[in-house]
């Protein structure tokens, strides 16, 4: 699956799964004024991979490369809950896709005879250019 049709999947089957996912707030640290000491702003997000929609082959995979079957996402970031919301559902996105999705391996290559002869002879060639520059006094023996 391409990366922008697997994130429209995982984000419809994070709709589905509303009972998976589980948000706290709380008060956030840092920048912000008054308003970071009255409003709720930070938000956690627990997010149960045995309860959400997935198939059981993508939970497996999830679970492997979290370790765990919950995943646990901060964010306050922002000022508002909203943003901050959204942006643990990203986050969120971000990591399962991560863990969904299948890097094709690479094939090894040789390198060719005639690359090798190509790269070989350009050497020596250098080689002969930068031993012809340098400065001997068997070449300056007459001058002396």
């Amino acid at each position: 699956m391409e990366k922008d049709s697997l994130k429209k999947y995982i984000y419809e089957i994070l709709k589905k799964s509303e009972d998976a996912l589980e948000y706290k707030f709380s008060r956030s640290s840092g920048a912000g004024g008054q308003s970071v000491n009255k409003s709720n702003s930070k938000v956690q997000l627990f997010f149960n991979i045995n309860n959400s929609s997935f198939l059981d082959s993508e939970k497996e995979k999830i679970i492997k490369k979290v370790d765990n079957s919950q995943i646990i996402i901060e964010s306050q970031e922002e000022r508002s809950q909203m943003q901050n919301r959204s942006s643990s559902i990203e986050k969120l996105i971000e990591i399962i896709l991560e863990a969904l999705l299948i890097l094709k391996e690479r094939k090894e290559s040789k390198v060719s005879r005639l690359q090798k002869h190509k790269r070989l002879e350009n050497k020596k060639k250098n080689s002969r250019k930068k031993e012809s520059r340098k400065f001997s006094l068997k070449d300056d023996s007459n001058l002396l």
